[in-house]
């Protein structure tokens, strides 16, 4: 209808018309990118406190887990060294016996326990991966002898990878870590000795 008017009047009223139009449209189109922006930023919040009490929820969860399971789990940590493989010495040898014992005393040094709550399980190349689980119990059951908790002495060893001046990366052995992973490693319940 307004286009109709426009074609049989003027060619001032015309421009007039279309510049009015242009007004209106330009108003509307600035009006839903307000409105587009605000719901955007008001589901972006929403979204924002979501995640976060999500990661808080799980962060939680699996402190808990970590703790609950702490008395009947292990720990096995992954240890990358960046040293030639030759230095673990050959299999049964005395050069490996004492490579595991440094790299135990390391581990232990570090995480303030005693040495038998450490045991090396496994070396393989790739520079050395070093396998070895963080025991609860030492060595001869849960009676007698200290009780350490493998998965905070985990998350400690963990933590001081990130700090070039700390007591793991003072190690005979440890000082050449440049990576460092725990998983938490179910085990059967030991008889009491």
């Amino acid at each position: 209808g307004e286009w109709f008017g426009c074609v049989l009047g003027s060619a001032e009223e015309c421009v007039s018309r279309v510049g009015v139009l242009e007004q209106q449209l330009a108003l509307k189109v600035h009006e839903l990118r307000k409105e587009s922006s605000l719901q955007h930023a008001q589901l972006q919040g929403q979204v924002d406190a979501a995640t976060s009490g999500l990661e808080v929820a799980l962060e939680t969860l699996c402190f808990v887990h970590e703790e609950a399971m702490s008395e009947l789990c292990d720990v096995e940590l992954t240890l990358i060294l960046d040293l030639d493989f030759t230095h673990t010495g050959a299999t049964g040898s005395s050069a490996r016996a004492a490579f595991e014992k440094s790299l135990t005393l390391d581990l232990s040094t570090a995480a303030g326990i005693p040495p038998s709550h450490t045991v090396i399980t496994d070396l393989s190349r790739g520079s050395i991966i070093a396998v070895c689980l963080i025991r609860a119990h030492p060595p001869g059951g849960r009676r007698g002898g200290s009780v350490v908790d493998p998965a905070k002495v985990a998350r400690e060893l963990e933590e001081q990878m990130g700090d070039p001046h700390s007591a793991l990366h003072a190690g005979v052995v440890t000082r050449h870590a440049t990576r460092l992973t725990h998983a938490l490693r179910r085990t059967p319940p030991s008889s009491p000795s």
